[in-house]
């Protein structure tokens, strides 16, 4: 009997990211810093609450086809007289940011959108690691909360 062989990552791939093989029947590889918030995760540069709103911000961006293409010509359009060509998609994740660089700054914005949307490191910025994981503490305490428990303004 033959067991499958499986494609555990090219040795570019292993030189780039820190990679797990998974054992088993048939073995496979993952790839445990794929964005660049993984690896400030795994440094110890931001704790397990900022990377779990990195990956919330990162969701939101997915969703809201943020690197797929613009705005949708034939998409969902936002309610009002003319039609929008804007995709409802790209709203929530507009608000996040937004709100990110009315209540921490304009600082606070720019390092958010270089790591989260363009995936760059800001390490070399300046506090520039101290003050993403402030903008992912505040994401966890105003944002992230808010879009777990949507009545709590209610209270």
């Amino acid at each position: 009997m033959e067991i499958a062989k499986t494609h555990l990552g090219t040795p570019e791939l292993h030189k780039r990211h820190s990679i797990m093989v998974e054992g088993g029947r048939y073995p496979r590889s993952k790839v445990m810093d794929q964005m660049i918030f993984d690896r400030y995760l795994m440094e110890g540069l931001i704790n397990l609450t900022q990377h779990r709103s990195s990956e919330f911000l990162l969701n939101m961006a997915a969703k809201a086809n943020v690197w797929a293409k613009g705005a949708r010509i034939n998409g969902v359009y936002v309610d009002g007289d003319k039609k929008s060509k804007i995709f409802f998609g790209m709203m929530p994740l507009g608000n996040a940011l937004r709100k990110i660089r009315d209540n921490c700054g304009e600082g606070h914005y720019h390092l958010t959108t270089a790591v989260i949307i363009h995936n760059r490191d800001v390490r070399k910025v300046e506090d520039g690691i101290s003050l993403f994981a402030s903008s992912m503490d505040y994401v966890n305490d105003n944002i992230l909360f808010f879009y777990k428990n949507p009545l709590r303004y209610l209270e």
